[in-house]
């Protein structure tokens, strides 16, 4: 009998296995034609998901209850662990029918909500960029933020649901005794900062030198805040270009060596869960890499012992961001979705013991352990790293062994001007500094394909023209940048002009109330939902800050359009453009140190005020060579309208110290006369 029971156990478990895959399941809901793989990531939810539109916030006042907005990308783990294993919960699909209207936000479709809700505090209170969910009134004012503030906050399904419960009680005494939350008056306090103009010019450069240099881990590299390790690019440039190259070394130099570098496919990963980096989520970013691969590229001949590494890492990166990342159409897509077993290795990226004894001698497996990091008690996710200084071109034969191209690798769907027109500048931007113009041609056939999509002054956020997401003012500053490094590396007169075109109407279309604010998105076109999507942004979210890239590109057009001494010149017009900007955002930026490196490095370009112009028949020639020597500088030709001052002077390189040209000289003199690094000063 007791055999039998056995027998018929096994049939109906096996019987279920089989099964269980032919059950359909749950109906997609109102979000699964909506474009975004976060959003399709919720579609077979049994969730009310609304998009980001009125109806939701008219359903939340009719129903009088709080909204709970989601905004995530596909390419974070933990906002597709939260899916899987949270909102899966039918306890918490209940509770949310029952009390809140629920939206949900594709952060690469839509990426001003990434930036929207305490724009200065976020940092300090530890809201990842990446996935974020926030408790609104339906008229839009915050009650409250839900999230993961530490890698050991896992907000399971039980913790989640007492935080719903808080949130919920919270909502209802705002409501009852007509109060503003605790969240709200900071939002309030935020919007108030930034939009208060600071009293001087720029940041006080010493004090961001000494707040990034404190937030340096110089045992295990990085600038770790919240227990989290994420890339800082713009932190090590900052460093270069003060000179601090004690502090460069110490924090980036073990970052190379770590398990955050991905040799397999080549680039970095997105973050580490862990001071010493072990602890990685192997999702990837094109921006992120190719700000990384522009980074190594400025500071490489800083690095000393480590050029070798930069310079092995760089190159993979780019293998990267023009290989694996690029679609059947030509684009990049905006970021790699990691994958992750509950061991927290990835079977593309991970060398599990085994496959080392398969395809490696017990010599080789020696040199591995030693090399390339591969001990499980040191590196539990076996994800292979340079961790030796030996020669890296030594491991690629033996990566090549150790590589599992059966495993695929996903990636997201979607083409994004913002994420485009970053990805080729700052390739024309690498490929110009280390003198490859292979990666330049890259990025100027990327940027080609992009200016397809411009209708003169005007470019689309999606370049699906069956998109629904709106422009935003990175999309434009994202073209203008990438029309910029081409005129630097070609010396092509038109992207000059049409980058130029593209930048003057985002300083119109994304103006904010004061001097120097640029918001981020415009104003919604309903008055149902909230207008707190409009704000500046001043944090290097997903990226270098779009504050930030207003002083930097308005500081690089201004510079090359002056010189025909008119009040009403326009370079004259952009530079005081950068410097209002760099005075507005001066002391929330000044504050946020390591989050809002991207602002201090672009201020610091506008006030250092030394660069060098070329001139003649060798002016893109001269320029190049001087660039590969110095790229911390800005360094161009004078082509076209670029620099009426100088066009008509003898050839050479003339540069310019504190807005006074001096030349011409040789580029060797010019070498030698051009400071190494940027002269920086405590309140400039």
């Amino acid at each position: 009998m007791a055999a039998t029971v056995v027998v018929l156990m096994v049939v109906l478990a096996f019987t279920a296995s089989f099964v269980r895959p032919h059950i359909p399941g749950p109906p997609p809901n109102a979000i699964a034609t909506y474009p975004g793989d976060y959003m399709k990531q919720g579609a077979g939810e049994m969730i009310d998901w609304h998009p980001i539109d009125a109806n939701a916030f008219a359903e939340a006042r009719r129903l009088d209850r709080p909204v709970l907005l989601f905004v995530g990308v596909a390419w974070s783990q933990f906002a597709r662990e939260f899916d899987q294993e949270v909102l899966s919960s039918p306890d918490i699909q209940n509770y949310l029918s029952h009390n809140f209207v629920c939206v949900r936000i594709d952060g690469d479709e839509m990426p001003v909500w990434i930036s929207s809700y305490l724009p200065v505090t976020r940092v300090s209170l530890g809201i990842r960029a990446r996935f974020q969910i926030w408790v609104l009134e339906p008229d839009g004012r915050l009650v409250s933020n839900i999230g993961r503030r530490r890698p050991a906050t896992h907000l399971d399904q039980s913790q989640f649901l007492d935080e719903l419960v808080r949130v919920r009680q919270i909502y209802t005494q705002v409501r009852e005794q007509n109060l503003t939350s605790d969240v709200d008056a900071q939002e309030a306090a935020d919007i108030a900062q930034i939009e208060a103009m600071g009293n001087s010019p720029f940041v006080d450069f010493n004090a961001v030198n000494r707040t990034i240099a404190a937030a340096a881990d110089e045992t295990n590299g990085g600038f770790p805040q919240n227990g989290f390790q994420d890339l800082h690019p713009y932190a090590w440039e900052f460093l270069a270009q003060a000179g601090d190259v004690d502090v460069l070394h110490a924090s980036l130099t073990p970052v190379l060596h770590s398990p955050i570098t991905d040799l397999m496919d080549g680039g970095f990963f997105v973050t580490s869960g862990g001071l010493d980096w072990k602890s990685v989520e192997f999702d990837k970013s094109a921006v992120g890499n190719a700000e990384m691969a522009w980074m190594l590229s400025q500071v490489r001949t800083e690095m000393g012992a480590s050029e070798g590494v930069c310079d092995y890492l760089l190159r993979g990166t780019v293998a990267s961001l023009t290989g694996e990342f690029v679609d059947a159409n030509g684009f990049v897509r905006a970021g790699r979705i990691g994958d992750v077993a509950e061991d927290g290795r990835s079977a593309r990226t991970s060398v599990p013991p085994r496959r080392m004894r398969e395809v490696l001698n017990s010599e080789q497996r020696e040199w591995a352990r030693i090399n390339l990091g591969l001990r499980v008690e040191t590196n539990p996710v076996m994800a292979p790293y340079l961790s030796s200084n030996q020669d890296p071109n030594d491991a690629d034969s033996m990566l090549a062994a150790l590589r599992n191209r059966t495993a695929p690798s996903h990636f997201t769907n979607g083409e994004f001007m913002d994420v485009n027109g970053t990805v080729a500048a700052r390739l024309m931007e690498t490929g110009r500094a280390v003198g490859d113009q292979h990666i330049i041609d890259f990025g100027s056939s990327l940027f080609a394909k992009l200016d397809s999509f411009r209708v003169f002054d005007q470019v689309p956020h999606d370049l699906d023209v069956a998109a629904r997401a709106p422009a935003t003012l990175g999309d434009y500053l994202a073209y203008s940048d990438a029309a910029l490094q081409d005129y630097l590396t070609s010396g092509r007169v038109v992207s000059l002009q049409n980058g130029l075109t593209v930048l003057q109407r985002a300083l119109v279309t994304y103006a904010g109330p004061n001097p120097g604010e640029f918001r981020l998105g415009l104003p919604p076109s309903s008055d149902l939902i909230p207008s707190e999507s409009v704000t500046a942004q001043v944090v290097d979210d997903l990226g270098e800050s779009a504050s930030a890239k207003v002083i930097r590109l308005c500081t690089a057009y201004g510079r090359l359009l002056l010189g025909d001494n008119s009040e009403s010149n326009q370079g004259l017009t952009l530079l005081r453009t950068a410097l209002a900007t760099a005075q507005l955002i001066n002391q929330p930026a000044g504050d946020l140190g390591v989050s809002a490196a991207g602002f201090a490095c672009d201020s610091a370009i506008l006030a250092d005020d030394e660069y060098a112009i070329t001139v003649g028949p060798q002016a893109q020639q001269m320029a190049d060579q001087l660039y590969r020597h110095n790229p911390l500088r800005f360094v161009a030709a004078a082509f076209g309208p670029v620099r009426p001052d100088l066009r008509d002077k003898k050839p050479g390189v003339y540069l310019v110290l504190q807005g006074r040209p001096v030349g011409p000289m040789a580029v060797d003199e010019a070498e030698a006369q051009l400071p190494a690094f940027l002269q920086l000063k405590g309140n400039g």
